[in-house]
């Protein structure tokens, strides 16, 4: 919106809508114990903070743990405008235990480079490891296993809002 100030001054107000800041989901639940097996607990945690300190910046905790063989950790964190520039990192974390079977471990970073308002170029790079336990490598021989992921991209997005668009065009390719 253009207006003048008393002084006939005149400048350019625009309103300005903070975004969501934090999103946070838990549950728990208690199997009691039976005949056969002790009692088990398993729950989820999933903290979501989309807009760190009112700056843009991104952080996600996901933990879970449906029964007692399996448990899973996710962290990632995403800081946009690097060094004032319209670039952005993001760095992931996961870790997941299965059982006596194995654990599968993955790390990666992507950053992102905005061209323009609507257009978008990035890269990402990831690793992937599956760590097999000492019993089941030997008995059922499981080899541990890495592995290693580059990908670039291009997007284009015209749409009014990401995440229930009522109008625009989004169109994404990559290379992986």
């Amino acid at each position: 919106e253009l207006v003048t100030n008393e002084s006939g001054e005149t400048g350019a107000r625009y309103q300005i809508e903070e975004a969501r800041s934090t999103l946070i989901d838990i549950a728990a639940g208690y199997q009691p114990a039976g005949e056969d097996r002790p009692g088990q607990v398993s729950g989820l945690a999933n903290l979501e903070f989309l807009n760190l300190f009112g700056s843009g910046r991104r952080g996600r905790i996901h933990w879970e743990r449906p029964n007692s063989l399996v448990q899973a950790v996710e962290v990632s964190y995403a800081e946009p405008w690097v060094l004032g520039q319209p670039v952005s990192l993001r760095f992931d974390f996961g870790q997941r235990i299965q059982d006596t079977l194995y654990v599968l471990r993955h790390y990666g970073a992507q950053a992102s480079l905005d061209l323009s308002t609507q257009v978008t170029v990035w890269g990402l790079a990831r690793r992937e490891a599956v760590f097999a336990d000492s019993e089941s490598s030997v008995l059922l021989r499981l080899p541990d296993s890495r592995t290693s992921y580059l990908e670039t991209g291009l997007s284009f997005d015209t749409r009014d809002e990401s995440l229930n668009p009522r109008s625009g065009v989004y169109f994404s390719s990559f290379i992986g």
